[in-house]
């Protein structure tokens, strides 16, 4: 079992924030993690609409 954060990779205390199989050692860290995965989300949502309008090229 791995007993690190994984944001910061620091050791987990006595108090662990999880979110699915993730643990956090700050529920900063955790508050940050699902900010930077949301942000990701969003571009990669905003590439794919990009990509459709713009259309398969003619053959």
């Amino acid at each position: 079992m791995n007993k690190r954060c994984a944001y910061c990779g620091g050791p987990l205390g006595l108090i662990s924030h999880r979110k699915r199989r993730l643990r956090f050692c700050r529920l900063s860290h955790k508050k940050a993690w699902e900010k930077r995965e949301e942000e990701l989300w969003q571009l990669k949502k905003q590439q794919f609409f990009d990509y459709l309008a713009r259309g398969s090229p003619a053959r």
